[in-house]
């Protein structure tokens, strides 16, 4: 509401100015000055608007259910766990390792997300357990060697 109330300011204060410009400066002179002055005044507009707004009010759009509901942090936190089972497979490929991830498990709430297993298997299986827990700082007792 108040950020209402301070574009109507700006635009009150803008129509008075201008009204001021029209009888002070003569007639076709006006025109730049007052684009420039419009431009100032919707600029400062909209960098007061950016500073007041609040960006922690976004998660209030949503249903508070919605954000409560098991499914839906269950469903991240399996988009989650594909995420980085590609990207430890992908690391692993670049490493010229010859093992695969097998799977992720991953725990937590919507704030926070932890590692809790990770299976590895393969030829170079404890090479790769050694890579990932350097490389993503994963404790080497989350890391799981699964023998073939």
């Amino acid at each position: 509401m108040a950020e209402i109330k301070s574009i109507g300011l700006i635009i009150c204060i803008l129509m008075v100015l201008m009204a001021y410009l029209k009888q002070a400066i003569p007639r076709g002179k006006t025109t730049y000055l007052m684009k420039a002055i419009i431009s100032i005044f919707i600029l400062l507009s909209i960098f007061e608007g950016i500073r007041n707004f609040n960006f922690n009010s976004l998660r209030d759009l949503l249903d508070s259910s919605y954000a409560q509901n098991d499914e839906v942090w269950a469903k991240s936190a399996r988009l989650i766990e594909d995420g980085l089972k590609k990207e430890f497979t992908h690391f692993l490929i670049d490493e010229g390792v010859m093992a695969t991830v097998e799977s992720v498990t991953v725990e937590g709430n919507q704030d926070a997300f932890e590692i809790r297993k990770v299976i590895v298997s393969g030829q170079d299986a404890q090479t790769a357990k050694n890579l990932l827990a350097g490389r993503y700082q994963i404790g080497i007792a989350y890391i799981e060697v699964k023998n073939e």
